[in-house]
């Protein structure tokens, strides 16, 4: 559990560090998303779609690492958006590669974004035509991979890759009936998105509202009142956040102001800012509900001054038979859009913007309700022990490591001196050769008389 949560927290932090979220088209390199060197295409025969890397285009030390890395995320994110979380098959085109082309340290971040960041979202590792000059690279590769990892690589050449890839889905250039060529096409294209879906918002939790609503997130129509009256809301256009304990909060008070049972749903803007509880719920005639909104951790009061919430109703002219259905259900069951009443709020923050409640101005704090040095000091405090837990824990399994380490260099010293040992001691030696006067003959001497 620990290290899943450590895992969770790492995950959080580089997402946040890199800026995942803000990644498009608008604040990454078009020339390198262009080149066609990374892009996704097609699926596989799981139905999982094709993450492709045409190696042959990329060389290394030609292309800024930190752009290319952007390209890789942007991709990545997109499939993602695209196919709800499901896995990927990383697909390596290999044909016509050298040397030139072999990076290691691009392989070793992508492996470390699938290992670390995106865990369980790789079906496949399908290398097509790897040259015999990069095998022993790629040998140090399957090192880099854990266990299960090493098991989904497979050397595929254009005969074999429809076990895996249907040759409907396979590229022309790899042996397959596919005649594309890549052109690059921004998300909400090549996404497929028709004109009705262009004039809808999407939320995280997948349901839509109509383009008036859409329109009506925007500053020029937030003030407006709805056609009708079903709920009050309390303030009534906005969410006033202060501090509470270490959270930024605010709360929304909704009544029930008709005779039937209301069902109510609260969605934002940004879902990966807010905590909203409840979210949804049913209301009964003259009855009221509190919604707390608390501003996550990460983000200030001065970030969430554009976000928007909208306050869903619908009548519900039957609720006893509703009575034991799912919530999310009874919105699915009950989506005449005619029915549906919005109500607009934007997000204040004491010091910035003034509050109203009951219909009367709040009172103006400082910036310690939002933004005060204790406020962001806590949470650095908070985010520094979790950082010095990491390294402890780190650290201690460097210190376990170097003692296994410490105590292998000492067996395998031991092991080298009675190798050496046992070789002086039983090697036959080879017989000395004697000094034998007789072998040494004299010279002659001629005398001369």
């Amino acid at each position: 559990m620990k290290e899943a949560l450590n895992m969770l927290l790492e995950t959080c932090e580089w997402r946040k560090t890199n800026k995942v979220n803000e990644i498009n088209e608008n604040n990454i390199n078009m020339n390198y998303l262009n080149d066609g060197s990374v892009f996704v295409h097609n699926r596989d025969k799981d139905g999982k779609s094709l993450f492709i890397f045409t190696y042959k285009k990329h060389v290394k030390g030609q292309k800024d690492f930190e752009e290319l890395k952007k390209i890789v995320i942007y991709w990545m994110e997109r499939v993602e958006r695209a196919d709800k979380g499901e896995p990927v098959t990383v697909f390596f085109d290999m044909q016509d590669t050298g040397l030139s082309n072999a990076d290691m340290e691009f392989i070793k971040y992508i492996i470390s974004l699938f290992k670390l960041y995106y865990p369980y979202s790789l079906n496949y590792i399908l290398i097509l035509d790897m040259p015999w000059v990069l095998n022993a690279a790629f040998k140090i590769i399957k090192t880099w991979l854990p266990a299960k990892a090493v098991q989904k690589i497979k050397n595929v050449d254009k005969k074999s890759l429809k076990d895996y890839v249907d040759s409907t889905q396979a590229l022309k250039a790899w042996g397959g009936q596919d005649t594309y060529e890549f052109t690059f096409v921004p998300e909400n294209i090549a996404d497929g998105k028709n004109e009705e879906n262009k004039k809808k918002v999407h939320f995280a939790d997948g349901s839509q509202i109509s383009e008036a609503s859409h329109n009506a997130f925007g500053d020029s129509k937030l003030d407006e009142s709805p056609s009708s009256t079903r709920l009050t809301l309390n303030p009534a256009d906005a969410i006033c956040f202060g501090q509470e304990g270490l959270d930024l909060a605010g709360t929304l008070t909704i009544t029930n102001a008709t005779e039937s049972t209301l069902i109510y749903k609260v969605k934002t803007t940004s879902p990966e800012k807010f905590r909203v509880r409840p979210s949804c719920g049913l209301l009964s005639p003259s009855a009221s509900a509190t919604i707390n909104v608390v501003l996550l951790t990460g983000f200030t009061g001065a970030n969430i001054l554009r976000d928007k919430f909208l306050v869903l109703s619908y009548p519900l002219e039957n609720h006893d038979t509703h009575s034991n259905v799912d919530l999310n259900e009874l919105w699915k069951i009950n989506s005449d859009p005619k029915k549906l009443e919005e109500h607009r709020l934007r997000c204040k923050v004491p010091s910035i913007q003034p509050c109203a409640h009951n219909g009367s101005p709040g009172s103006l704090t400082t910036l310690a309700g939002a933004v005060s040095p204790t406020s962001e000091l806590e949470q650095k405090i908070t985010q520094l022990l979790i950082s010095m837990t990491h390294l402890t824990e780190c650290n201690a399994k460097m210190q376990n490591e170097l003692v296994l380490l410490r105590r292998l260099i000492f067996i395998i010293i031991f092991l080298v001196m009675f190798c050496g040992v046992a070789l002086l001691l039983f090697l036959p030696m080879p017989p000395e050769q004697g000094f034998c006067p007789a072998t040494i003959s004299k010279p002659s001497l001629k005398l001369e008389e």
